[in-house]
Order: C-alpha cells, then sequence, then structure tokens
C-alpha cells in the first residue's frame, strides 16, 4: 500500500508542475538534468576509486603471500 504522505506529495508536486508555464516547465527540468548528471558523476568517480584501493590491496595481500610462499620453499 503506497505511503500516504509520499502520495499527497507526488500530488502536490504534479500540481506544481501543471501550474508552470513553458518556460518555468524548461528551466526546471533542464536544472533536474544538470544536478543529476553531477551527482551521477561523483557516484561514479567514488566507485572507481573504491575499485583502485580494493586493487591496491588485493595486489599487496597477493604479493605478501607470493613472497612468504616463495621464501619457505627455498
Amino acid at each position: 500500500m503506497p505511503d500516504q504522505g509520499n502520495m499527497l506529495t507526488d500530488m502536490e508536486f504534479e500540481e506544481q508542475l501543471k501550474s508552470m508555464g513553458d518556460r518555468q516547465l524548461l528551466e526546471f527540468t533542464a536544472r533536474q538534468v544538470y544536478d543529476h548528471g553531477r551527482r551521477i558523476q561523483c557516484i561514479e568517480r567514488q566507485n572507481k576509486r573504491m575499485i583502485g584501493i580494493f586493487g591496491a590491496a588485493g595486489t599487496i595481500i597477493g604479493s605478501i603471500i607470493a613472497t612468504i610462499i616463495a621464501y619457505f620453499r627455498s
């Protein structure tokens, strides 16, 4: 069952959109697209950083294990 608060908020938002003129609606849409694009870029950068961090950590751990194995074999 939908949340009553969200339903009212959605209805109010739709009413605001209907009351906007063409230029206001275009400006609102352009602003939303720009903001969402910036947020997506920020999220993508964070994901790349995390992948890099985990990759570096894995490489370091792998090299330590390989070194220990090589030490005990010789």
